[in-house]
């Protein structure tokens, strides 16, 4: 008994340290809106879209598919729209404490982080892997212009290159900084009370399962014997 006691001990104890130490040296960082589809599966995160833009536009008018979810979303008081210039104050007071996700274009969102990675020195914030509309940024000309083919030809000539990102890049400082931040960090702590209460809960325990073991053998020793000798002779 006392050596699978102490296998035991020794299985529980090495677990445990190794579980502690990998909790004290490397943090999980949730990002859990991957997603348009996991964003509408928890109505209690109030999204934020601009105010009156193309895109509102459009999700307002589809009948079908996940866009016209966001409409129902939206009928149902789900959406805060703002305005461009309140961005700063919706990241800080909206968006970070994790009740409201903001939507917008992709250049916007990297501008945004780039900014407050540039005032902070941190990833406070990260943009889904999964992009859910286009990017409608275009330039306008005169119905049935022959420049309008022309300009359009040179533009996407622009965008195959890499030079638009290129350039976005270059004017925008630190774009890239938080763009894929880690889901993991190592970090240093001390030890204390809070973080090793579980070894002291594991002694305390063993110490406690020893003393009724000991308790039922000390029992087992006097009054055992006796009572095979009263069955035995009542039989």
């Amino acid at each position: 008994l006392l050596g699978g006691w102490m296998v035991v001990m020794l299985v529980l104890t090495q677990s445990y340290t190794g579980i502690l130490m990998s909790l004290l040296s490397v943090r999980h960082i949730p990002q859990p809106f991957q997603n348009l589809r996991i964003l509408l599966d928890h109505p209690s995160t109030t999204m934020i879209w601009e105010h009156d833009t193309a895109y509102v536009q459009h999700f307002k008018t589809t009948e079908t598919g996940i866009i016209r979810e966001v409409r129902d979303v939206d009928e149902a008081g789900g959406i805060t729209y703002i305005l461009s210039t309140n961005y700063p104050s919706m990241l800080h007071e909206m968006v970070k404490p994790g009740s409201h996700v903001f939507i917008g274009e992709y250049l916007t969102a990297t501008i945004l982080m780039a900014q407050q990675f540039t005032q902070t020195g941190q990833c406070d914030y990260y943009t889904s892997r999964e992009g859910f509309m286009p990017f409608i940024y275009c330039m306008i000309g005169p119905k049935h212009s022959p420049i309008v083919p022309a300009l359009n030809t040179r533009v996407r000539w622009l965008t195959e290159a890499g030079l638009y990102d290129h350039w976005m890049k270059s004017i925008v400082g630190n774009s890239t900084a938080c763009l894929r931040p880690p889901t993991r960090i190592i970090v240093r702590t001390t030890l204390s009370i809070t973080t090793l209460w579980g070894m002291f809960v594991i002694l305390g325990v063993g110490h406690l399962f020893g003393l009724l073991v000991f308790g039922l053998e000390k029992f087992w020793s006097r009054c055992g014997p006796a009572l095979i000798t009263t069955t035995h002779l009542s039989s």
